[in-house]
């Protein structure tokens, strides 16, 4: 496969982005960054200090997730660039002899649903980004992530995490979930009404024409209005999950060839070709066998009720099954539109979004792609964009 582009900064240059994992949470972002990260020319950045990753890299761990085109300090500060840039200088695995950096990334699952991102990684980066968008069921991916925060605790020494141990959940299913949608509908209401006062539309995620400028201030207006502090953002937990929506917010920015959809189930059971796509993608060589293991499968878990009846405490001493397979019902209406089925219709318009996986193409509505036809797929999208 070549690659996607040619060198897109020389090594004296700065070291920024060239590509984003920007898939929401539990969707595989933390996978398909592993895959690239022992590629030879890609460089991931490390959120924290040189020691500190020296130290971690040791256990063979590390902090991806930079955060830094959320509406952030760091982002506004008069050296928030500067700051961004030096994430990007910490050497997370063994360097390559003669090594030439060609694709710098990192990936942020909350990049997905905040609404000023895209604007705000275009005004700093520009528009030739390559972005990554992780594909997978949002239900699945909200129940994941429920099972994440709620019901897992990280060992001080070790950094072992454990799930549903003997301390059990924090906060039961069905009650952190009613949490969430109040929020939501606060939020939107919020929206809403102070949309009508600025005489804008009632939607707080806006697209005005083809006008970025004009999306990102309605946007920004309205955020500024009804955001909460994003640690204590509860209605951001649901819509970081529209994955249809968000993905079209990105596609209005950047255009659709900037960005290639990977889908969770191909990354867990065709790593290694779902490496040689994304590395196509972002302008990386070949993997080199001889350096690159073969990753590890991941094994099916199961419907999401199993795995909630299957965490102490997920299902509330006071609530019953059926509740929580209300709840569940009421998250399926709430992401109809949002599905991996809608979500892959945008992806579709990049002909590097394909899929092999027989169970994951039947959920995104399409005929699964056979390993030829998605080499050719990336081959003939490399060689278009080559001789543009």
């Amino acid at each position: 496969i070549q690659p996607r582009a040619p060198l897109t900064h020389a090594p004296s240059t700065p070291l920024l982005p060239t590509f984003l994992g920007i898939g929401p949470a539990k969707s595989g972002t933390t996978a398909l960054i592993e895959l690239l990260r022992p590629l030879r020319g890609v460089r991931i950045g490390e959120l924290y200090t040189r020691s500190y990753a020296e130290e971690k890299r040791a256990n063979g761990k590390f902090w991806p997730e930079l955060a830094f085109f959320l509406d952030t300090d760091s982002f506004h500060s008069t050296d928030g660039i500067a700051y961004y840039e030096s994430l990007f200088k910490v050497e997370t695995r063994q360097p390559y002899e003669g090594e030439q950096i060609v694709a710098v990334g990192e990936k942020t699952p909350a990049y997905s649903g905040f609404p000023l991102t895209p604007y705000q990684v275009k005004d700093k980066l520009g528009g030739d980004v390559n972005l990554l968008f992780t594909v997978r069921d949002p239900v699945e991916a909200v129940v994941s992530k429920y099972i994440y925060h709620q019901c897992c605790v990280r060992d001080d020494q070790t950094e072992e995490l454990e799930c549903g141990g003997d301390t059990g959940c924090r906060e039961s299913f069905v009650r952190y979930h009613e949490m969430l949608f109040l929020e939501h509908t606060n939020k939107a209401e919020c929206a809403r009404r102070r949309g009508l006062k600025l005489g804008m539309n009632d939607e707080i995620y806006s697209e005005v024409g083809g006008d970025s400028k004009a999306a990102y201030l309605n946007d920004a207006r309205l955020l500024a209005h009804c955001q909460v502090p994003s640690s204590a953002d509860l209605a951001q937990q649901l819509t970081d999950h529209a994955m249809a929506t968000n993905l079209r917010r990105w596609q209005h920015v950047f255009g659709a060839d900037n960005i290639m959809c990977l889908h969770n189930t191909d990354l867990a059971r065709n790593p290694q070709h779902a490496r040689r796509v994304a590395a196509n993608f972002i302008g990386a060589p070949e993997p080199e066998l001889d350096r690159v293991q073969e990753p590890e499968k991941m094994e099916a878990r199961g419907s999401v009720l199993d795995r909630l009846k299957g965490k102490k405490g997920a299902i509330g001493t006071t609530e019953t099954e059926v509740e929580a397979e209300f709840m569940l019902y009421r998250l399926r209406e709430f992401y109809e539109t949002e599905s991996a089925k809608h979500a892959w219709r945008l992806c579709a318009k990049n002909a590097y979004s394909v899929i092999m996986d027989p169970d994951a193409a039947e959920q995104a509505g399409v005929t699964p792609a056979p390993e030829w036809e998605w080499v050719r797929y990336a081959d003939a999208n490399a060689t278009a964009r080559t001789n543009e």
